[in-house]
């Protein structure tokens, strides 16, 4: 086989520090720069009132059981209303420096914008993805690039030179256009560089539930369900959620055209990575399969036998089989997941919208088979986790880049010309 790089780009959540999206960092950074002063002005002046009608009330309590001077009292509620004024800014002002300050942008192990902006943000993963691609020797030696655009999910938004392209077009057509123009100047790279017949390039893609498309035929006709199927984000079990796009392209290896239905994971990709790199992944504590074996051929059955979906770390809320699917858990609302009993079967390959649960009396050997399967699984996994979302949080355990001020600006260039030539 020959020599073989791989580039892999997706479009992928960009997450700040402490699990805020970049939604929250977008927003809170102009929302706080332009009104902060303004609301916290008006709450701190009539906040204060919260704290001195119970002062005062107490303060007459005292003087009608003679236990206290004009004096003492005016002195008692001078001195609270400034504890409670002081109090009152220093909170506000630290949850407002940790909103901003916690959506972090790094460079490898270096802190590059302290909180950052999507201003030009693709533009500038593009830009670092063809100056790795220009200055490497991707020609000679193998090369992996994994590069994970923030868009396009909310809130949309596009650089300066795609904004407002076309006046029929919405922000999300200008973010897409941004994205697809980014993929192809990275591919033009690869031809300039002559790595292009022997990279194997992988393209995927997060679901776009956040278009919010009405759900006409859901899997389960309770309301509020259907309501929360509207918005893939808040369940994960469907496939309208879990099942991505992904296109393969390897030139003079993989034939062009093919359509691969074996069900394969995100997690084949390292199995896949490592095998072309003649490592075994046999000794790594990984669920992924190589992708290599439907790529050559793709009537090839996946070798996962079972794939195992979690909604909560504690167990499967549903597991796929080939073209079968058992769904163990739904979600209910916000409070958390809902057990089904029994559980709902699909063909997930002729009802992909999961619109007709198969009778599960007819299918008895084969929820058995999932059962065995599932129960399987759950003998064979560690059990020793640790969520961070289980820890208490500490306001100031947060990355800084010159403590105290935790305050970096971008100081590359916003010049994109280089990428236009």
């Amino acid at each position: 086989m020959a020599t073989t790089y791989l580039l892999v780009t997706g479009l992928t959540l960009g997450m700040g520090f402490h699990l805020r999206t970049k939604h929250q960092c977008m927003e809170s950074y102009k929302t706080t720069s332009n009104s902060q002063y303004t609301w916290q002005s008006v709450y701190a002046f009539f906040s204060p009132l919260f704290y001195i009608l119970p002062c005062v009330a107490l303060v007459g309590w005292f003087i009608n059981n003679g236990l206290g001077n004009i004096i003492t009292v005016f002195i008692v509620v001078i001195a609270f209303i400034l504890y409670s004024s002081i109090l009152h800014d220093v909170i506000h002002f630290t949850m407002d420096f940790i909103q901003v300050r916690s959506c972090v942008l790094y460079r490898n192990s270096s802190i590059v914008e302290q909180p950052y902006t999507t201003e030009n943000m693709t533009l500038r993963f593009t830009r670092s993805a063809v100056h790795f691609l220009e200055t490497s020797s991707i020609s000679s030696k193998p090369f992996f690039l994994f590069v994970s655009f923030m868009n396009l999910n909310q809130p949309v938004f596009a650089s300066r030179l795609f904004s407002n392209s076309n006046q029929n077009t919405s922000t999300y057509s200008d973010a897409l256009e941004e994205i697809d123009w980014s993929i192809g100047r990275i591919l033009r790279t690869l031809r300039e560089r002559n790595a292009d017949n022997n990279t194997l390039v992988l393209f995927t893609s997060a679901t776009g539930h956040h278009v919010d498309e009405s759900c006409d035929s859901c899997s389960v006709d309770d309301d509020e369900e259907r309501d929360v199927l509207r918005d893939g984000s808040k369940n994960y079990i469907w496939e309208r959620t879990i099942r991505v796009p992904a296109v393969i392209r390897w030139k003079g290896v993989v034939t062009e055209g093919q359509v691969i239905r074996s069900p394969v994971t995100i997690m084949d990709i390292m199995p896949t990575v490592l095998e072309l790199l003649n490592y075994s992944a046999s000794a790594l504590p990984s669920d992924g399969k190589s992708l290599l074996p439907v790529m050559f051929n793709s009537s090839e059955e996946s070798k996962h036998k079972h794939i195992f979906h979690y909604v909560e770390v504690t167990k499967p809320a549903a597991v796929t089989s080939g073209p079968y699917k058992v769904v163990y858990t739904g979600i209910k609302d916000d409070r958390g997941p809902r057990h089904l009993e029994p559980p709902l079967l699909f063909n997930v390959e002729t009802d992909p919208e999961e619109t007709s649960p198969l009778p599960n009396v007819d299918h008895g050997e084969l929820l058995t088979n999932f059962s065995d399967a599932l129960a399987q699984h759950l003998k064979t996994r560690k059990n020793k986790w640790h969520s961070q979302l289980d820890s208490r949080v500490v306001p100031f355990w947060f990355p800084c880049a010159n403590f105290p001020h935790c305050f970096q600006v971008y100081d590359e260039s916003n010049d994109f010309s280089d990428l236009f030539d």
